[in-house]
C-alpha cells in the first residue's frame, strides 16, 4: 500500500508540475482554437477579398493571441483597412473569448495579387 502511495504522490506532482509550467511556458493555441479563428478569417476572406498570411497563436497562461498579416487591396484607404482589421479582431475576441488579436495590414501588390 505504502507503494502505491508514493506512486500516487508522484503522479500527482508531476501533474501539478507540468501544470504550473505549462502557465509560465508560451505555447501555440490548441488545435481547436486554432480552428476556430481559421474559420472567423474564411468568412473575412471571402467576404472582403482579403488575404490573411503568416497566422500566429499563442497562449501564455490563461491570456491567448492572435498574431496575423492582412493583405489589403493597395487602393484601399488606411481608415478602411483599419477599420476592417478591428472587426476582424473583435470578430475573433467575441469567438474566442480571452483572446487578443493583432493585425498587421499590407497592400497588395501587383506581385503579390
Amino acid at each position: 500500500i505504502a507503494l502505491l502511495v508514493g506512486v500516487n504522490i508522484l503522479w500527482t506532482g508531476y501533474k501539478l508540475l507540468q501544470q504550473s509550467l505549462s502557465n509560465l511556458i508560451s505555447e501555440a493555441l490548441p488545435p481547436e482554437d486554432v480552428e476556430v479563428v481559421k474559420a472567423v478569417i474564411a468568412d473575412f476572406e471571402a467576404e472582403y477579398g482579403v488575404a490573411i498570411e503568416d497566422l500566429k497563436t499563442v497562449a501564455s497562461g490563461r491570456q491567448r493571441f492572435v498574431y496575423m498579416i492582412m493583405t489589403v487591396p493597395g487602393e484601399w484607404t488606411v481608415e478602411y483597412a483599419h477599420e476592417l482589421a478591428d472587426a476582424l479582431e473583435a470578430a475573433i475576441d467575441k469567438a474566442l473569448p480571452n483572446s487578443r488579436s493583432m493585425i498587421h495590414t499590407e497592400p497588395r501588390t501587383l506581385a503579390t495579387a
